[in-house]
């Protein structure tokens, strides 16, 4: 029998009322829950420490008034049932590298970069000018929109503008990034209005708006599932996703890999939002990054997902090939063995992986029977015989090949039986005979500074051979002196290289070819041009490739209102670009070098060649300056706006981007 304490039974009854009371307001919708409870958001006071920022005409610093927006803005957006961070909650230094490290610890739904601009000319209005990143069209191309909209409202300008950003923030920002420009500090007026609480707290409310706008409604979550690192071990990926809406369709892209891409989307059968995301085109080893993003059938979208992977397929084939097809007799020293590595596609596994080739010698009175037998084996088999063996180790390259070397005596006769292995894949048994040279054999080696050159055409004889992936080359000749003609590929000067009087048979030359260009060897530049410069741009493009640089060129689509924005966002997607080089026409008779307003590789190249091309008697007017081109901002690499007269003679063209090419070969490094 259960027996209550004394007055038990009211209490219960008004437990049970205020229950069924509070789930009849949840129910009706009487419940005011606020609207951005639980999602975190990071704001970014830009500037700060030693870094003012911009700096008004009266001296109002910007990063006084962006950390005063965003403790405005945190209370507010707090009030609002976000959890809101600081990068900076006082007048301190902080790195941009900091500030991302920041968001990556932090891992909010959005992060929002405050700040104030100035310009380098002079202007008597303010606007304001929210940047996105350029490569999501999502849920920051959303906010930006709606940011702009509360703004103008504010009175921040009804001509503010929505621009794709390529800046640091906006490109490493782990999640929804946006930059605020709310208007022009250098504007007199402008800075009046930012020394006031008011102008202030009303666009700390503006911000506030357009996020509570867009967030809860727009935003759509969706959640993958896989390891962390995530590494594969087949060709095809298997990725199940869940979101909190029906997705109704998906973009994405796959970074680092060459060609067309093709991957599969579709629905899990009996799981509520459940999805399954596959590829159709098989991948090769390497690192990946896919980027996806989810629009669902309420218009909402997703943050830009990047998935990092690694693909390290199996080693299902290893072939071991000699670069040379016999030993000579007598060959004393280290004889090359190419080793290369496939997939179960038949395609070469690029990545690493630890090699060794075994090489057996057999005693001169067993040859014949090994050789004999090794028709009927199926596989290496040496027990019962006289042999010396010799095991040789090394690591692939992420090309998934590699040199291997046998060391001979030179005694050694009748044949070397060698075989490869790798991860426990072994190759077929090659057997490499030893015999008497009847003219002149030559294993020779290209090198620059002990790295091989490879892909180099030698010729001889009326004849020709190419240098394999570790420079090594094999010919025979019935000449003692022979004058070899070496062609090496782009980035390498040619060579004549004698071998005169060759009175041994084995010749094994070590042959030193040279660099164009150290600085620009195995560099890369973008070239931005419009239509009107394929003069200028051919030239500089065959100086570059003969140097041995890489050159991309973006070309500038006319039918766009803004194609340098299409072209940045195409150039900081490319791996290792040092350099970017945007060509204009000038707005007068003067050609104008264009920079980074800040010191640094820009504005020393802009420097030199405006003294370069000073150094003539041509009459060119040239004048270097900070710019404000959207390149030169937007771009991660340096980059230049070279504005040219529309008027200017070929030979003038030419001369400048002769004296371009010298400055690029002695400033990047």
């Amino acid at each position: 029998m259960i027996k209550y304490a004394k007055n038990i039974r009211p209490r219960i009854a008004l437990f049970l009322f205020i229950f069924l009371l509070s789930f009849l307001n949840v129910a009706l919708g009487k419940v005011n829950i606020k609207p951005l409870f639980g999602v975190k958001i990071l704001l970014d006071p830009g500037h700060g420490g030693y870094d003012p920022g911009a700096i008004g005409p009266s001296g109002l610093k910007e990063s006084h008034v962006n950390l005063r927006v965003a403790r405005y803005l945190k209370y507010l957006l707090e009030a609002d049932g976000a959890t809101v961070c600081l990068t900076r909650e006082k007048d301190n230094t902080l790195a941009l590298s900091d500030r991302i490290r920041f968001a990556e610890t932090y891992n909010p739904h959005l992060f929002v970069s405050i700040h104030h601009n100035s310009s380098l000319s002079p202007r008597n209005s303010s606007r304001a000018e929210i940047y996105y990143a350029a490569a999501d069209h999502g849920i920051s191309k959303m906010l930006a929109d709606s940011m702009r909209n509360e703004l103008a409202k504010a009175s921040f300008g009804n001509d503010s503008v929505v621009v794709p950003g390529g800046f640091y923030l906006l490109r490493n920002s782990p999640c929804p990034a946006i930059i605020s420009e709310a208007a022009y500090i250098s504007v007199a007026d402008s800075e009046k209005q930012l020394m006031t609480g008011k102008a202030l707290t009303n666009q700390a409310q503006a911000l506030r708006t357009a996020i509570k706008k867009v967030l809860p409604t727009r935003m759509l979550n969706v959640d993958a599932y896989f390891s962390d690192p995530l590494v594969l071990s087949s060709p095809y990926f298997n990725f199940i996703l869940t979101s909190d809406k029906p997705i109704e369709s998906i973009n994405g892209y796959l970074k680092k890999f060459p060609g067309a891409f093709f991957f599969g989307f579709e629905r899990m059968l009996g799981w509520c939002n459940s999805y399954k995301l596959y590829n159709v085109t098989p991948l090769h080893s390497g690192d990946f990054v896919l980027n996806l993003m989810f629009r669902a059938k309420d218009n909402s979208v997703s943050p830009q997902k990047k998935i990092r992977f690694n693909v390290k397929l199996p080693v299902s084939n290893v072939m071991a090939l000699p670069i040379a097809p016999y030993i000579p007799k007598g060959f004393k020293g280290k004889f090359p063995v190419f080793i290369t590595l496939s997939d179960a596609l038949g395609r070469p596994n690029t990545r690493k992986a630890k090699v060794k080739i075994t090489s057996y010698v057999p005693a001169l009175h067993k040859i014949n029977k090994l050789a004999a037998m090794l028709v009927e084996l199926a596989s290496l088999n040496l027990s019962g015989f006289a042999f010396y063996e010799q095991v040789a180790e090394t690591f692939t390259s992420d090309k998934g090949d590699a040199i291997l070397h046998i060391d001979l005596s030179g005694d050694e006769n009748g044949f070397i039986l060698i075989y490869a292995e790798s991860e426990g894949t072994v190759s077929d048994p090659i057997q490499i005979p030893i015999q008497e040279v009847e003219s002149h054999y030559v294993l020779g080696r290209l090198l620059n500074k002990s790295e091989s050159v490879s892909n180099a055409k030698i010729l001889f004889d009326d004849k020709s051979t190419v240098s394999a992936r570790n420079g090594y080359f094999f010919f025979e000749t019935p000449h003692k002196n022979l004058t070899l003609d070496i062609v090496p590929t782009l980035g390498f000067s040619p060579l004549k290289y004698n071998i005169a009087s060759m009175s041994e048979p084995v010749n094994m030359p070590l042959i030193e070819i040279e660099k164009v260009s150290e600085n620009l060897y195995g560099k890369t530049i973008g070239i931005i041009s419009p239509n009107g410069f394929d003069l200028q741009v051919r030239k500089l493009t065959s100086l570059l490739l003969r140097s041995g640089c890489n050159v991309i060129r973006f070309k500038s689509d006319e039918k766009l209102r803004n194609p340098e924005y299409q072209n940045v966002l195409d150039a900081n997607l490319q791996e290792n670009l040092l350099c970017l080089l945007s060509f204009k026409n000038s707005d007068s008779n003067i050609m104008k070098i264009r920079h980074y307003h800040r010191k640094g590789t820009g504005s020393r190249i802009a420097t030199k060649l405006c003294e370069a091309i000073g150094l003539n008697d041509k009459n060119i007017e040239v004048a270097v300056m900070p710019g404000s081109d959207y390149e030169i901002n937007h771009s991660q690499a340096t980059a230049l706006v070279l504005a040219l007269p529309q008027k200017i003679e070929d030979s003038d063209s030419s001369y400048i981007i002769e004296k371009l090419f010298q400055v690029l070969n002695v400033e990047l490094k």
